[in-house]
Formats: C-alpha cells, structure tokens, sequence
C-alpha cells in the first residue's frame, strides 16, 4: 500500500496535461496567482498556478516574461509549455479566447467561482453576513478508531489529474451527506522562504479533519496510512519538521508570506470553502460559504472520474 501511495504522489503532483510521452514538456492553461520576483535566494520568477497548485520556475531571462507578468497584473488566462521534469516554463501566451477543451471548461468553471461581483447563486450559496464560521459545529468523536473508520470511507478512485482541493472537498461532502460529519480543512501554505529553500513544487495543500477528543485530526487519504494529528501532518510534508503557525485570515497569511521566517502556516476554514481564492474572497470581501456549492461539487467530482 505504502509504495502505491508514493506512486500516486508522483503522479498527482505531476499533473501531465496534454503531455506528449515522446517529448518531455506538458502544456496546461491556467492563471497566475502569484508571482515571485527574482532575489538573493533565486535567480528565477517562481509562478504560482492556480488551476494545480503547482510552482512553476521562469528564468529571469527568458522571453515570456513579460507575458507572466501582464498575466498576473490582468488576471489573464495563460497557457504553458513547461518541462514535465523541472517545471521550468519554457512558452507563455495569452490566451484571446476560450478553447474547447476539457481543462478549459475546468479553468472557466473555477473562474466562474471565484468572479467578482457574481450575482448570488445557487440559493443564495454565499451570503455576506457576519462570521458564520466562528460558531460552525465541527465534529468531535471519542476515539481514533472512529477517526479510522471514517478515513478508511474515503474515495479510492482518484484521477491522476485531481488536485488536492478537488479530494478534499469530495471527501468532505462524502463525510457529511453519508455520516453527518462536519468536517474542518486545514490548507497547508508553504511558504515562500520554504519553497525557495528547498524548491518545493507546491504552495498549498489541503486536507480535511475533525477532532478527536480535543485534538485535531486530519483525513488525508492519499498521503497518510492513518489519520494523523495535526503536527505530525505537517511534517509529511515539512522536511525541517518545524510547526506551522496558524493564521485565521488570507490577508494575514500573504503578510506574514511576503518577510516572515516560518516554513508554512496552516489556515482552518469550514468544509465548504474549495480553494484558497475562496478564504480570499471571505476575508477581503464577506463572501462566507454557508453550504456547499452545486458547482464545486460538480466540478470536484468530475476531477475524480
């Protein structure tokens, strides 16, 4: 099981869009969420993908820069020729108009998410009232073998296109419409000082949990054998096995991001926020998730099939 897990982790956090088996390059339409400027520590632009949380390397140098960067500045959808192996961008271009293709259609419905001024949807999915997040009911159970029992519920069939955030929230409505369990995300942002240090290929990552007793215990199927407490969670993924603050606000997090000395910081929102842009457009504009969403779900599930 073990080494078929390791696999799987190789194989999701490739992410081989349109990739061409004789040639070692894979091309994926996206938006640039972040951008991080060349300094001390690295001589490249490091580019924050949205569409899979990956971190893309630009040589200072390179032709495409500019083309990044009015990416990033205009929310601009791009496409990306990189090498599979050292995700190092090789081509960007703009892209003028919509394509037709399935991670098109996957882009444009996250876009739809996360668009300013959208008009409420869906029942009024997101209503701009006070914290409702302060008083939500997360599930506590008595034992860690409930806490297994209900790891061990979770969804084995995964594409090896699927994203984290796609997992965790097919997990959270499973746990939830099958259990009655209201589930916690903790999102796991590595930060910049981290991901220059040892060159990490992820900003984020996402996994639900619940309490056991007092103590916060993730469900993170495809990268944990068991459940795991929160600290040793983290050090799955954190190789100095420093502890990650916690920051209870977006704003906060890309404050503490942009000079602070920690290798990451761990954000806890309710099961109903999909991605990161989501506690964004919580914490700058009031947009509280009190459900889940028909258009993450359907998107989440089509990520898995």
């Amino acid at each position: 099981m073990k080494n078929y897990k390791l696999a799987l982790i190789v194989f999701v956090s490739l992410i081989l869009f349109h990739s061409n088996p004789s040639y070692s390059k894979q091309t994926i339409q996206t938006k640039v969420y972040d951008l991080y400027e060349p300094d001390s520590t690295n001589a490249n632009y490091q580019v924050l993908s949205l569409i899979d949380g990956l971190v893309y390397e630009l040589n200072s140098d390179s032709a495409s820069v500019a083309t990044i960067k009015k990416a990033f500045s205009d929310k601009l959808t791009i496409e990306l020729t990189v090498n599979e192996d050292s995700l190092v961008i090789e081509e960007a271009k703009v892209l003028k108009s919509k394509a037709n293709s399935a991670l098109s259609q996957s882009l444009n419905q996250l876009e739809s998410v996360f668009s300013d001024q959208k008009e409420e949807d869906d029942n009024n999915d997101r209503l701009p009232i006070q914290n409702p997040d302060l008083t939500f009911p997360t599930t506590r159970v008595s034992t860690m073998q409930e806490a297994t029992n209900l790891y061990e519920s979770l969804t084995q069939r995964l594409s090896r296109r699927s994203q984290c955030y796609q997992r965790a929230h097919v997990w959270a409505h499973h746990l939830f419409t099958r259990y009655n369990v209201y589930s916690m995300k903790v999102f796991l942002f590595f930060s910049k000082k981290y991901i220059r240090e040892y060159r990490y290929k992820w900003w984020f990552h996402v996994s639900p949990y619940i309490y056991v007793n007092d103590a916060e215990v993730t469900l993170d199927y495809t990268f944990t054998e068991t459940p795991l407490e929160m600290k040793n969670w983290t050090d799955v993924f954190i190789y100095s096995k420093k502890a990650c603050p916690s920051v209870a606000r977006y704003p906060e997090y890309e404050l503490k991001n942009a000079n602070g000395s920690a290798d990451c910081y761990l954000l806890k929102v309710p099961m109903y926020y999909y991605q990161p842009m989501h506690i964004e457009e919580r914490d700058v504009e009031g947009a509280y998730l009190t459900h889940f969403r028909s258009i993450d779900i359907e998107h989440s599930r089509k990520a898995l099939r």
